[in-house]
């Protein structure tokens, strides 16, 4: 397992995604695991938002990830937003495990954004089915398989419990 997780979300709005991103940080936090978090300069919400379990930084461009992360040990990554193929082949070559989140259904669009990473994780079961099918079709012809490992954590609370709480319940 790793120490740390390196996530990269370069969007500059803010949005749902965002707050998975902060959220899954904490997490990790209480796992053990730190997060490096790089995020576009321009993103003004990461800077009002508080989330001590990240040292976020910013990344103007993706393809100067690779020279950032060069001298130091392999990591996990973990990409929120799209990186161009050459940016993951790189960072696989230096060691690293580089995964991506879906944080949406495709719905139509284009799957092949997700073809050069080691693993697409879905934010949700609704992510999952609908992108799994849109995934399988859309590669089909694919020289390189996609490593297709789409899964969610499901909240639920029981009726006897408070709303105000919560457990952790696997996916059906």
């Amino acid at each position: 397992m790793f120490d740390t997780s390196i996530q990269v979300n370069l969007q500059q709005g803010f949005g749902g995604g965002e707050v998975f991103t902060a959220t899954f940080a904490r997490a990790l936090q209480r796992l053990g695991v730190e997060t490096r978090l790089f995020v576009d300069p321009r993103a003004n919400a990461w800077s009002s938002l508080r989330i001590p379990a990240a040292r976020v930084e910013s990344l103007a461009d993706p393809a100067d990830l690779p020279g950032l992360l060069r001298r130091g040990r392999p990591g996990w990554l973990v990409f929120h937003t799209a990186a161009p193929d050459a940016v993951v082949d790189e960072l696989r070559a230096q060691g690293h495990l580089v995964t991506a989140f879906a944080h949406m259904p495709l719905y139509g669009r284009d799957p092949r954004p997700l073809a050069p990473f080691d693993l697409v994780l879905a934010g949700s079961t609704f992510v999952c089915c609908l992108t799994a099918g849109q995934i399988r079709r859309g590669f089909r012809t694919a020289a390189r398989p996609l490593a297709l490992r789409l899964g969610s954590a499901q909240i639920s609370r029981p009726r006897s419990e408070s709303p105000g709480a919560a457990v952790a319940a696997p996916d059906t």
